[in-house]
């Protein structure tokens, strides 16, 4: 879980190091940087009153003991999760299937939602309702997050025309893989994605017939077949 740190306060303040007494502020990237001017008009026109989207490990670089300012103020601080990514561990061997025919997930605040899919479980792509566009390779991190949370589908986008991807990719169908996306934007907002479902096609599978089920004569240069019970047979034999 990656979290963004927000800081409102009344007048500008800065930190201060633990083990010293040297003061820091956040530059424009939220990255902590020393106070050139540790005046009280250094922390007047270098302090921070208001700091959106702070990655809480840059609040790390250096050791912090408190927040300084001129005057009592009050120190507003919410903690509000960032964009998040979960990726399937190992693709699904589509090796059962021969085809899937749709998909479908359910989620809790599904508009706040996206994924993406992958016919090998590394290079993901999107649908756009006509071709299917290469997001590139997705990682468990904030880079790939952010991107599938811009660019991914939302649910049932791509639902019937999964297939499609193999085809426009001139690629066999013996793998499948999902990455999906949240983006919360408030504080204590809860997102998830609870199931996903399949709706598949099996391959043709093979079973071998017992003499109950099927009854098998030979003779002098010929054999027979006869099914006890009606249905679709596929019938092997090797001669010798």
């Amino acid at each position: 879980m990656v979290w963004r740190l927000r800081l409102y306060v009344e007048k500008p303040v800065v930190f201060q190091g633990e083990t010293s007494d040297a003061l820091y502020t956040l530059d424009s990237n939220n990255v902590l940087v020393p106070l050139t001017d540790i005046s009280d008009a250094g922390i007047e026109a270098q302090g921070i009153s208001v700091a959106k989207n702070i990655p809480p490990a840059n609040l790390l670089a250096y050791p912090l003991k408190k927040i300084v300012g001129l005057e009592p103020s009050t120190l507003n601080v919410k903690l509000v999760p960032m964009e998040q990514i979960a990726i399937m561990k190992d693709p699904l061997v589509t090796k059962p299937f021969s085809k899937i025919n749709a998909m479908n997930y359910t989620a809790v605040l599904l508009e706040k939602t996206r994924y993406a899919i992958s016919p090998d479980g590394v290079t993901f792509y999107t649908y756009n309702g006509g071709t299917w566009t290469s997001l590139g390779a997705l990682k468990n991190d904030l880079a790939s997050a952010k991107k599938l949370a811009a660019q991914g589908m939302m649910n049932g986008l791509a639902k019937g025309t999964i297939m499609t991807l193999y085809t426009q990719l001139w690629l066999r169908f013996t793998a499948f893989s999902l990455a999906y996306g949240i983006f919360p934007t408030v504080a204590n907002e809860v997102i998830s994605v609870d199931q996903t479902l399949l709706s598949v096609d099996f391959a043709d599978t093979w079973k071998k017939q017992t003499p109950a089920e099927v009854e098998i004569r030979y003779s002098s240069g010929n054999i027979s077949f006869k099914t006890v019970a009606a249905g679709d047979y596929k019938l092997v034999y090797q001669v010798a």
